[in-house]
Parts: structure tokens; C-alpha cells; sequence
């Protein structure tokens, strides 16, 4: 029983990261994809990629 309870907990604690992040990764998302420049987005593109690959990532784990 015990052991049961831990695994449901750290299950919750792990979604519970995994939306933490997903939002941070969000949010840098939105920074980037909002930049004015498109030199700025240009230099940024493989960083945004990365990003969205993350936030699909941590998605399903939540």
C-alpha cells in the first residue's frame, strides 16, 4: 500500500514539473515567435524548434 501511494505521488509530482516547464517553455516560445525583427526570429529559429519539440515532450506528460 505504501508503495502504491509513492508511485501515485511521485506521478503527481511529476506532472506537476512537467506542467512548470511547459509553461516556462511556453512563454520563451512567445517571446520569440513575438520578436519584431526578422533577423532576431531568423537566429532564433533552431532554438524555437527545439522549444516546440520540448513542449510536445512535456505535454504528454502531463
Amino acid at each position: 500500500m505504501a508503495e502504491e501511494f509513492d508511485e501515485e505521488r511521485r506521478a503527481r509530482w511529476i506532472r506537476s514539473i512537467a506542467e512548470g516547464a511547459r509553461q516556462d517553455v511556453s512563454s520563451a516560445l512567445g517571446q520569440l515567435e513575438g520578436a519584431d525583427d526578422a533577423g532576431v526570429r531568423a537566429a532564433f529559429r533552431p532554438v524555437v524548434e527545439q522549444l516546440e519539440a520540448a513542449h510536445r515532450a512535456l505535454r504528454d506528460l502531463t
